[in-house]
């Protein structure tokens, strides 16, 4: 599953025997439809042990400063054969969370910073096997230099209509003054990894990748990739297997229909990464 822009938010691709990616074009047209929806600014993707995957968009606001209803959806759903079934929606996350004095205040008092929701900006999204919980990364607003990790507890009941999303504790994690691009459980290190953009000292921005453990109690360490400098715009990264090995994908949004130029991406060996 492969998100992407507005004209066609979500891809189902395939592996062919040659290890290139197949896409069915009509197959997506009829998920699309499916959803019955348009879907704008597509940020996040995952999916639970049963199958369920969850996407999100930005719930950003737009650059007019307009509040658009197709970039404030949450949507749980299934992949069986050539269809999507089991279609959720959410679309009440942006407001909930402005609502939400309780979780204001818990970063105020753990960080002495008030957050804006105003300048909310979802780019990652997990979900936690362990807890059933939905995490919910932050671009914006940041606590200072830290990041945000919203939580939902009871991602069951928000899509099934019988209950309003449920915040735990939010997750604050010292990422140098970037906010959250990608946010993923990878199974091989049984950690997150999150990826944010970093200024440089020439005033460049830059990729960093950071591995987190999970506990909230413990700050997540950078680790030393220094190929990812060579792409802009980092906001996926994914494990996947290539001929029975696992293969660590990091993807960039720096593609150019106009320009014909792709987007890039960096496909390694776990062996690779090393914590500086």
């Amino acid at each position: 599953m492969v998100e992407d822009e507005a004209s066609r938010a979500l891809n189902i691709l395939t592996i062919d025997e040659t290890g290139m990616l197949v896409e069915d074009n009509a197959l997506d047209v009829r998920m699309m439809r499916a959803f019955g929806r348009k879907l704008t600014d597509l940020e996040g993707l995952s999916i639970d042990a049963d199958g369920y995957l969850y996407a999100t968009t930005s719930h950003s606001l737009t650059q007019k400063g307009e509040r658009k209803a197709d970039r404030e959806q949450m949507l749980r759903f299934r992949i069986t054969g050539n269809g999507v079934s089991d279609i959720a929606t959410f679309g009440g996350l942006r407001d909930t969370l402005a609502a939400d004095t309780a979780l204001r205040e818990a970063v105020l008092q753990a960080t002495g910073q008030h957050i804006d929701m105003n300048a909310l900006n979802i780019e990652g999204l997990a979900f936690v096997r362990q807890s059933g919980h939905l995490y919910v990364g932050l671009r914006a607003p940041m606590a200072g230099t830290q990041g945000i990790i919203v939580v939902i507890e009871n991602p069951d009941e928000m899509f099934n209509g019988s209950a309003r999303p449920r915040f735990g504790a939010p997750i604050l994690l010292e990422l140098q003054g970037g906010g959250i691009r990608a946010l993923s459980y990878d199974a091989v290190l049984d950690a997150f990894l999150i990826v944010n953009e970093l200024e440089g000292f020439d005033g460049n921005r830059f990729s960093q990748l950071w591995r987190w453990s999970g506990n909230p109690a413990v700050q997540p360490e950078p680790i030393a990739l220094p190929d990812i400098i060579n792409l802009n715009n980092v906001e996926s990264i994914d494990s996947i297997v290539i001929d029975g090995e696992p293969r660590l994908l990091i993807m960039s949004d720096e593609g150019s229909e106009k320009k014909n130029e792709p987007a890039r991406y960096m496909m390694l060996d776990y062996g690779q990464l090393t914590e500086r």
